[in-house]
């Protein structure tokens, strides 16, 4: 610390040190006479005798300073040992007004209700907790007012505790129904067919229960709250052993009302689903449904349901994406039992499902090349990533909804004929559905043989001719032998040349040498028609 900053620790009472949060403050007295003895110093041109004085007056208000400290801290502890004491002594004088209260015949669930309101609370408060010993005088005086008080709030802590029954009530209902709705999933007997009960499975690049993947529709709140049937189970005074018994005597009950909500939730899918394709309204409804080859595990649903569980029944909601939607997967249909309303959906939100015209037809072609024309989407599902597409060079294994989007998005392209006016490029899309240029299947299961390759994939030749239109998801290849696949199929080029039409994978693509490349093109297949002309 500098001597010249030494007048920055004395201010006046009523100035603020810069940079400071709050005033540091001296008495009028001791400003006055430091500013006398500073004069005389000066007065007197005793520089030396002013440096010492600055450094007893530092040494002074340190010492000062630290027993302020000292001296602060003494009175926060006295003045926490204060508050201490005050709170004991509201929590003593609490307890004996309860005690003397409770022997005049109040329970304790009047004395501290949580359901009391907060004008109660703040009345009740400010003549309970006080820090004040309680008198028989103070007790005299405070006894009517307290009674006055507790006899109005009778009311609402008894409507509070029905209410509080009735909560009880309800979740035991809601219990009661969930359990209901486990033991009595109607396609339980697909899911032990499987054998899939207690495994995981991989769907959506989450592993979950299978169980979870094919539960039983159940109504929102919104609607069970109109089955007097159910919501008279906690309405009325019960005990939870009586709304369990009355819960028992109505399971019959329940499960025709659940029936008739499926079935009506079941006619209006179909009747979206078919009429968003003309064709389909025309001819019945193939409602074949297979587990592991055989109809025997469905044999006992409706044909609605299983219809709706085919693997090639695939809706679109509101919401339009690259993901197929399978029944029961459907918005607003997988609801927790409850009779509280959560977040708001929208009535009509089952209206906005139709067919998925795309994902359907690529389900269609790839069932009938895998021979299971008929199979139940969970069966695919459980299957998780056993699928190839028969047409890419890499051949990744991917589930089953991974293969449509796989397909969803290749199958639209188009063939391509880039430099139509002199040696055009042919980029032909074996992806399509309806091609005949190969021989090769559109989809295959994941064989051990294919999963090694998948793994240890390398690379070592590329095709120069997919980067020029923008397709590079498939135009490296780890053996000259599919590079010549995929060279006949794919651009039509029986004998590939290497630079031209294929580079080994360590070298640069086309589209870093555009030029270059284009002209050794035109000058190769100029040469081609030339001799061809010639031979001709």
């Amino acid at each position: 610390m500098q001597l010249d900053d030494l007048e920055n620790f004395i201010l006046f009472t009523t100035s603020k040190k810069l940079g400071s949060k709050t005033p540091i403050y001296c008495l009028r007295a001791q400003k006055a006479k430091f500013d006398r003895v500073k004069e005389e110093f000066v007065n007197n041109n005793d520089g030396k005798g002013l440096d010492e004085w600055k450094l007893q007056q530092l040494s002074y208000w340190k010492t000062q300073r630290q027993e302020g400290d000292r001296l602060l801290k003494y009175f926060d502890s006295v003045a926490a040992s204060r508050s201490g004491e005050l709170q004991a002594l509201k929590l003593e004088r609490k307890e004996q007004i309860h005690e003397r209260l409770r022997a005049l015949g109040w329970d304790n669930r009047y004395l501290d209700c949580p359901g009391n309101s907060e004008h109660f609370k703040k009345q009740w408060s400010s003549l309970v907790e006080v820090a004040k010993p309680l008198t028989e005088r103070i007790w005299t005086n405070l006894l009517p007012k307290l009674t006055r008080l507790l006899e109005e709030n009778r009311g609402q802590v008894e409507i509070y505790e029905q209410e509080q029954r009735q909560y009880e009530w309800q979740r035991k209902v809601e219990e009661l129904l969930g359990e209901f709705t486990r033991v009595s999933n109607p396609y339980q007997s697909i899911i032990d067919t499987l054998e899939l009960e207690g495994t995981l499975v991989c769907m959506e690049g989450t592993s979950v229960n299978p169980t979870k993947l094919l539960p039983s529709i159940f109504p929102k709140c919104e609607v069970i709250l109109k089955w007097n049937f159910l919501t008279s189970l906690y309405e009325e005074e019960n005990s939870l052993e009586r709304v369990e018994g009355l819960f028992n005597e109505r399971r019959e009950t329940i499960t025709q009302k659940l029936l008739e909500w499926r079935t009506q939730v079941e006619n209006q899918l179909i009747e979206q689903y078919t009429s968003s394709s003309p064709h389909l309204t025309k001819s019945p409804l193939n409602i074949t449904l297979t587990i592991k080859g055989s109809t025997d595990t469905t044999k006992n649903l409706s044909d609605n349901t299983r219809f709706l569980l085919r693997a090639d029944t695939v809706f679109i909601g509101p919401y339009c994406t690259t993901q197929d939607t399978h029944f029961p997967k459907i918005s607003g249909l997988i609801n927790t039992p409850s009779f509280s309303p959560g977040l708001e959906w929208a009535s009509n939100m089952l209206e906005r499902y139709t067919r998925d015209v795309t994902a359907a037809i690529i389900a269609e072609a790839l069932l009938k090349e895998l021979n299971m024309p008929d199979v139940a989407f969970i069966e695919l599902i459980s299957m998780s990533k056993a699928f190839v597409c028969g047409r890419c060079s890499r051949r990744p294994h991917m589930d089953w909804s991974a293969l449509i989007v796989h397909y969803r998005i290749r199958d639209v392209r188009a063939d391509i004929r880039m430099n139509q006016d002199r040696n055009p490029i042919v980029i032909r899309n074996i992806h399509s559905l309806y091609t005949d240029i190969t021989s090769r299947p559109l989809v295959r299961t994941f064989s051990s043989e294919e999963a090694d390759h998948a793994k240890s994939f390398n690379p070592v030749v590329q095709c120069l001719l997919c980067p020029r239109a923008d397709r590079f998801s498939d135009y490296r290849f780890d053996s000259r032998e599919e590079m010549r696949w995929h060279m006949v199929e794919v651009h039509e080029t029986t004998e590939p040349v290497e630079g031209l039409h294929f580079a080994k994978n360590d070298e640069k693509t086309p589209f870093s040498w555009d030029s270059e490349w284009q002209i050794k093109w035109d000058e190769y297949y100029d040469a081609r028609v030339e001799n061809e002309g010639t031979e001709a």
